[in-house]
């Protein structure tokens, strides 16, 4: 019969300790296995080795205990050493409440042999059939488990390509896929790649596709005669063009937007100029929406990570660029759109310390719960030249304590992307990033009594 996934030794050591552990001892046992001389990054990996092994994840909901962990290290890096305490409390109980969720279990990772075909070639192939099929789950992952193996894990062009085909029917699909990237990509973690990677595919595989949304991308390519356009990588970015373009991205209907991407694409527009427009448009959004919902721009930010990695093939680079707009949560918070706020201003503050923007930031976040007071103050703080790291360390300190793991840690995340789009950014809107994540704290800070389980133990 079937076998669980094994590890070392050691590693089982600790993991037995993670799985005899419980929500209500989380702060207690890592400060076990620190003593036991783990790093912060050892302690997050145990956490996703642990969600891969007893957390389904063939959807339709996700369990995030493998994806947040890549993206909590990197925001963990901008904390002081109290909060990434209190940052690591909200990630394991999130891998608790996990394991206990009827959604996701009761499950066990077995011990696979894979499926291959006579090259790698062909099980890429075969892959593929059945995940855009979307009713072979259990083949898929077979082959995949096969193909890594006939590859030497040379498998994350084929991992983005089934994550950015689906991006346009569900934000997490890419989420899963490139977020597990990204946590092999840490320390000597790649060496457990195909194991962490095998939940992404479950949830790729998932549910009968959608294609309208990959159909559209692919009529614009066609369309706009992109498939072997040459695409300008470099170039300054047009800051009056940025402007024009965020604008019309944000006012289009749903569903026209791959349209949009390619005339500029075919127009000749560079690449640095709409991954711009592109930023802003999407913090533009969330700022003007009301809502907290980061999925907005968490999603985003993934296609423009792909987007300006330059080891990642163009083949994978247009689509990313055309479906960036298509996603659920631009379908929802466009639907709604006569229900924005308006687009706040920068605050006229002047005279202010930075410590002192600091604290109005955080007592306009604690008192206005549309968030845009804090927005505006937040754009003044920036204005003014003041540090941009302090800035976003304080608003993940704020983030850990305004609701439970699942609103903590994806408002923590969605602000390591924001901090990211802002160092890339170069225009005079780019205060709207971290405006935008001033302003989802606010209105997620009427949940800050579900921050308790996490606080009393921090």
């Amino acid at each position: 019969m079937y076998q669980a996934v094994r590890y070392e030794e050691q590693l089982e050591t600790f993991l037995a300790k993670i799985e005899a552990g419980s929500a209500d001892d989380a702060g207690r046992l890592i400060a076990e296995l620190q003593a036991d001389g783990l790093s912060d990054n050892g302690i997050y990996l145990l956490f996703a080795l642990a969600s891969a092994r007893w957390i389904d994840h063939h959807g339709p909901w996700i369990g995030h205990g493998t994806l947040n962990m890549g993206p909590m290290i990197h925001a963990s890096a901008l904390m002081d050493e109290r909060h990434k305490r209190l940052a690591m409390i909200q990630a394991a109980l999130y891998v608790f409440d996990l394991f206990h969720a009827p959604n996701y279990g009761p499950y066990i990772q077995p011990q696979m042999k894979g499926v291959q075909r006579a090259t790698a070639e062909e099980t890429l192939r075969d892959l593929l059939k059945n995940f855009e099929d979307g009713t072979y789950q259990n083949l898929s992952e077979n082959l995949f488990v096969g193909l890594y193996r006939q590859t030497g894990g040379d498998v994350r062009d084929v991992i983005l390509r089934m994550g950015i085909q689906e991006y346009g029917r569900n934000e997490h699909k890419l989420l899963i896929a490139l977020r597990t990237l990204d946590l092999l990509a840490v320390d000597d973690f790649a060496q457990y790649g195909e194991t962490l990677l095998r939940p992404a595919v479950q949830y790729l595989a998932s549910l009968p596709k959608n294609s309208v949304y990959w159909d559209r991308v692919q009529a614009a390519i066609s369309t706009h005669g992109l498939a072997d356009h040459p695409m300008k990588w470099e170039g300054e970015v047009d800051a009056a063009y940025v402007e024009v373009f965020a604008a019309q991205l944000i006012e289009a209907e749903h569903g026209t937007e791959p349209d949009l991407f390619g005339a500029q694409l075919a127009a000749g527009v560079n690449l640095p100029t709409l991954y711009e427009a592109l930023a802003i448009a999407s913090s533009q959004i969330l700022l003007r929406s009301g809502s907290y919902d980061e999925h907005i721009v968490t999603g985003i930010h993934c296609l423009l990570n792909i987007l300006r990695d330059e080891t990642v093939p163009a083949e994978l680079k247009r689509p990313a660029l055309l479906i960036s707009l298509e996603s659920s949560r631009t379908r929802s918070f466009k639907g709604d759109r006569e229900a924005w706020l308006p687009r706040p201003a920068v605050a006229a503050v002047q005279g202010q310390s930075a410590s002192d923007m600091l604290d109005a930031i955080l007592a306009s976040i604690h008192r206005d719960a549309t968030g845009l007071e804090a927005a505006s103050l937040t754009g003044a703080y920036l204005q003014q030249g003041f540090d941009l790291d302090a800035l976003t360390q304080t608003l993940m300190h704020e983030s850990l304590k305004v609701g439970g793991p699942f609103r903590a840690l994806h408002i923590t995340k969605m602000i390591w992307g924001i901090w990211l789009e802002t160092k890339h950014s170069t225009h005079p809107s780019r205060w709207h990033h971290l405006a935008a994540a001033s302003a989802a704290i606010a209105r997620a800070y009427n949940q800050r009594e579900h921050a308790q389980r996490a606080l009393l133990q921090w």
